[in-house]
């Protein structure tokens, strides 16, 4: 299929629910010259599909403290960047940002810190500021990415209130 039919194509099944395989995988074969093209007809789908906007917030917790060197990563010691350094901010700083991000519309709130693992005060810190935002804000869906978990703290995570 030349790369105009296959832009149509992708466009009629995107806009009746889904692509096939076989036709995302011919997309990816296209070159990079249908680049711009292709982002046209994902806009116009966008447009035409996506009414909503499901915003979810970040909240970068703990910065640039990481020893891991995962190459991936602007925070790892693999890269020369100048990511800024802080450790695990306070409890409250955690909820006043939940509380903005609920102002905004946001549907999720997510905590994220950089390193393999918090130590236990820090973990327990989390704990608190997700069981905190839970009962202010129970509309909001909290996800935490802290690196490492025992199913232990995976499992305290769940009971505090955080979905992901």
């Amino acid at each position: 299929m030349d790369g105009w039919a296959l832009l149509r194509k992708a466009q009629e099944e995107a806009l009746e629910g889904g692509v096939s395989r076989e036709v995302a995988e011919e997309l990816v074969g296209l070159g990079v010259e249908w680049t711009p093209l292709l982002c046209g007809v994902a806009h116009y789908v966008r447009c035409r599909m996506c009414k909503d906007v499901d915003l979810c917030w970040l909240l970068n917790a703990k910065s640039g403290l990481c020893r891991e060197d995962c190459a991936f990563c602007a925070q790892s010691r693999h890269h020369r960047t100048d990511v800024r350094k802080w450790e695990l901010v306070r409890e409250d700083v955690i909820a006043e940002a939940a509380r903005e991000a609920a102002a905004a519309g946001a549907h999720r709130f997510c905590i994220v810190t950089s390193g393999r693992s918090l130590s236990d005060e820090e973990f327990e810190r989390v704990v608190s500021a997700v069981r905190r935002i839970r009962g202010a804000f129970p509309e909001l869906a909290l996800d935490c990415s802290l690196g490492d978990l025992t199913p232990e703290r995976a499992a305290a995570l769940k009971q505090a209130g955080c979905s992901r």
